[in-house]
């Protein structure tokens, strides 16, 4: 392979040409160092710093031609080891995301972002946490405790369940002991007196159990102590008001336990 001090028509190693013109790869090797783009102290083998250009529309690092693809590989082929990241010219223009798995061979996006924003998953979605939470105005002025029943206010708003068998009940503040939301809709930028309510999954709720012993699968609904539930002894008049159901008891006293919310 030979070394070239000129490539190009009107470039010169002096100003903006590096490489081979024998079709042969250029390999830089900086020993234990790293190779800086924009960088003068670069911390990774290879690190580009730029801005994006909104004049021209392009960032710091551009991948162009007609199937522009990042591979990344953690070794020998395995599973999970070998990725694919590409923009789907030849097809409907999705970036896209390939999974080689044992075999190394990419048949089928796992997951694509299509130009209009939408999200298209092959397989499943896993989340972490418990429950499925949407985020509400509270009225209150001071910050609500997580596992705190809420029913409707006025103008759109919760506030902390007063009363039995409520039937304005809407869930309960997601957040308290180790379950926390795994979905949030409605989270918006402005969230000084905003919470997340679990509307479906587990959650911890505060529940007074003065009132009836809580054993595990009973209907929870709520009570005149403020913020908490209690079980619902009378059919009648918990159609409507039901919080959830229970699946760790409470004999006595008040206290914070684990419930399945399924309001009805």
């Amino acid at each position: 392979m030979a070394w070239e001090l000129t490539g190009n028509s009107g470039t010169n190693a002096a100003s903006n040409f590096l490489g081979t013109t024998d079709g042969k790869p250029l390999i830089v090797q900086p020993g234990a160092g790293n190779v800086g783009i924009g960088s003068r102290t670069p911390q990774g083998k290879l690190e580009v710093n730029g801005n994006w250009d909104e004049q021209h529309s392009v960032g710091a690092l551009t991948l162009a031609g007609d199937k522009p693809t990042i591979r990344f590989s953690g070794g020998a082929i395995a599973g999970n080891q070998q990725w694919i990241l590409h923009e789907g010219s030849d097809g409907p223009g999705d970036l896209q995301f390939f999974n080689g798995g044992t075999t190394g061979a990419f048949s089928r996006p796992v997951l694509s972002l299509t130009p209009d924003g939408n999200v298209v998953v092959t397989g499943d979605i896993r989340l972490a946490n418990a429950d499925c939470a949407e985020d509400f105005e509270v009225a209150s002025a001071e910050p609500v405790e997580p596992g705190t029943v809420m029913v409707l206010g006025d103008e759109d708003t919760l506030q902390p369940s007063q009363h039995a068998y409520d039937k304005r009940v809407v869930g309960v503040i997601s957040g308290a002991g180790n379950y926390k939301p795994g979905i949030v809709l409605d989270r918006q930028s402005r969230q000084e007196k905003r919470s997340p309510v679990a509307l479906l999954g587990k959650v911890f709720c505060k529940v007074d159990a003065r009132y009836a012993p809580i054993e595990v699968g009973d209907l929870l609904t709520t009570s005149d102590t403020t913020g908490h539930a209690m079980k619902a002894t009378d059919p009648a008049q918990a159609f409507g008001s039901v919080i959830g159901k229970v699946l760790r008891p409470l004999l006595e006293g008040q206290g914070l336990i684990p419930v399945l919310i399924a309001l009805q």
